[in-house]
Formats: C-alpha cells, sequence, structure tokens
C-alpha cells in the first residue's frame, strides 16, 4: 500500500513538472513573438510616435480583459466545487461584463482611433481577447496542459499571421484579432465551456456575485500594473510611451519564469476538491443513499482540503493577469 501510495506520488509530482513546461512553453511563445518579433517590427514600420498610441491602446487591453476575462475563468475553478453552475452562467458574464469593459475602453481610446472602421476593428478586439483570457478554463477544468500549451501557441501563429495582414493592409489591429481568434477557434472546436451558451442555472446569481467581486479585485491590480503608460500619454505623448515600455519590458517578462505556477497550483488544487467531493456523493449512493450522511456534510463534506486556490485567486492575481496576456 505505502510503495502504491509513493509511485502515485511520484507520478502526480512528474504530472506537475510536465504540465509546469507545457503551461511556460506555450506562454513563452506567444509573448516572445509579440515582444521580441513584431513590436520591434512595428516599432521600425510605424515609429515610436504611431506605436505610442498602439500601446496605449493595448494597456487598455491589458487593463479591462484579464480583469474580465481571467477573473470569470479563476472564478469558475472555485464556485465549480460547491455549486453546479453551467456553461451559460459564465457565457452570459462574458458578454455583459465584456460589452461593458469593450465599450468604455473604446471611449478612452478616444483620439488613438483613426476612422470609425479601426474603432470597429478595436471594439472586436477587446471582445475576442476577453473571451480568450477566459477560453484556457477548458483546458484548466480538466488538467488538459498540452492542449493548453496548443491554445497559446496557436496565438503566437495567429499574431505571426496577422502580421502578415497588416503588411498588406497597415491596419495593426489584425494582428490580434487573428491571434485571439486562432485560440477561441482552437477552444471552439476541442472544448464544449461555449456550447449552450445562454442556458443558465439556478446558480447564476452566485457566479454574478463571486465573479464581480473577482473581476473588481483584478480590475485594481490591472490598473495598478497598466496605469503608467495611460498617464505618461496623457502627460508626455505617445513617443514617451514607446520609450518606457521598451525600459519597463525586462522586469515584467521575468514574471513570465514564475507566474505559470500560479495556475497550476489553482487547477489542481481545485480539481482536488472538486474530485473529492464526486467521490463522497457516489460512496453515499452505493451505501443507501443521501439518508445515511448528514445533510450538511453531502454539499459541505468535512473533510476538505485548504482552500488555497481562492486565496492565491484573491490576493495574488497579478502574475497571471500579466503572464497570461501579450498585453503588459
Amino acid at each position: 500500500m505505502a510503495g502504491g501510495n509513493s509511485l502515485e506520488g511520484r507520478e502526480q509530482k512528474k504530472g506537475i513538472a510536465v504540465n509546469t513546461l507545457y503551461t511556460m512553453g506555450g506562454l513563452l511563445f506567444m509573448n516572445a513573438v509579440l515582444q521580441i518579433v513584431i513590436t520591434p517590427l512595428l516599432n521600425r514600420m510605424m515609429g515610436a510616435e504611431q506605436l505610442g498610441g498602439l500601446l496605449y491602446i493595448t494597456g487598455l487591453v491589458a487593463i479591462i480583459c484579464p480583469s474580465i476575462g481571467q477573473a470569470l475563468n479563476n472564478s469558475r475553478l472555485v464556485v465549480r466545487r460547491d455549486f453546479d453552475v453551467t456553461n451559460g452562467d459564465y457565457d452570459w458574464l462574458l458578454l455583459g461584463f465584456g460589452l461593458i469593459g469593450s465599450i468604455v475602453a473604446l471611449f478612452m481610446s478616444g483620439k488613438s482611433l483613426e476612422s470609425p472602421l479601426m474603432a470597429a476593428g478595436v471594439f472586436l478586439m477587446f471582445m475576442l481577447t476577453v473571451f480568450r483570457y477566459y477560453g484556457d478554463v477548458e483546458y484548466r477544468l480538466n488538467l488538459n496542459y498540452r492542449r493548453y500549451f496548443i491554445y497559446y501557441f496557436l496565438i503566437g501563429i495567429g499574431y505571426l499571421a496577422g502580421f502578415g495582414i497588416y503588411r498588406l493592409t497597415g491596419q495593426w489591429v489584425w494582428i490580434y484579432l487573428i491571434g485571439e481568434a486562432a485560440a477561441l477557434a482552437f477552444v471552439g472546436v476541442t472544448g464544449n465551456i461555449f456550447h449552450q451558451f445562454f442556458r443558465r442555472s439556478e446558480f447564476f446569481t452566485t457566479a454574478l456575485g463571486r465573479g464581480f467581486f473577482l473581476t473588481l479585485s483584478y480590475l485594481i491590480t490591472n490598473t495598478t500594473m497598466n496605469m503608467d503608460r495611460l498617464v505618461i500619454k496623457q502627460i508626455l505623448g505617445n513617443e514617451q510611451v514607446t520609450q518606457y515600455y521598451v525600459v519597463s519590458l525586462i522586469g515584467k517578462t521575468l514574471v513570465l519564469l514564475i507566474a505559470p505556477i500560479n495556475t497550476i497550483v489553482i487547477s489542481y488544487l481545485t480539481k482536488r476538491v472538486f474530485s473529492y467531493k464526486i467521490k463522497i456523493k457516489g460512496k453515499s449512493v452505493m451505501n443507501g443513499g443521501m439518508s445515511k450522511m448528514d445533510p450538511e456534510e453531502w454539499t459541505h463534506p468535512k473533510v476538505r482540503s485548504p482552500d488555497f486556490g481562492h486565496f492565491l485567486t484573491v490576493f495574488f492575481p497579478t502574475p497571471s493577469a500579466f503572464w497570461r496576456g501579450s498585453y503588459g
């Protein structure tokens, strides 16, 4: 028995290590494509002045989109342990919060938008990015980090394809539209989190309440992290935004090396408690039904793992808010 437990423990540690590598690999590739390849090329082709305007808009993306998409992503991981929430519960929230956030961000973009067509493209970019930040929950729920890697790998490939379209059209928004759409197309084919989009459960208000407060927490954190380039643009101008971005990029990129641990820990802890509850319910049915269990223990087992997932999600949203996005 002891030997079996030891073997199981080693296999679990090996799985966590492999999944961490998958997580880091996909995210590093995505960010390397954007930060090391595309941004320097844009600077060369657009100049520091125009690139500063682009970076101002992507600063808004870095504030709004993960504050909604990633907050709901982590919220679902935690809430699903105690409530039978559905895809529709969170898809409704994504759509509602995303529309509000995208409209606010579009208004704040103001003069950085060159035309109504560009404004429409930027609005679509905001919405797609909100859904993309949420989309990887499909693979976190099931601990399928191989597909998680592919998800972010496709974003990087999409950015490169979008850059090719930018060369033809002169519209930089295509870079982001193609990248985000590639990931969402992949999760649409391989997952089901957007199935039954408008079907809500009786626990919708619970998802709304918890999702709202977690979104507010992420919004405060992400605003603190990305307010710099918004303020610099208003005070100094676009060119200074570009200069500051280049100087601060090295420090922010170092987060990429440590932050994947956050998502692995949250995913494994919430999965462990969820699986434990299913096991408890199954045993109860086999032993003659719910009558043999205390009603409170049925929904809230007395022997439970510590709620580290919720703790990390609420108090340490910052790392994953940056590394899971490429706009930081």
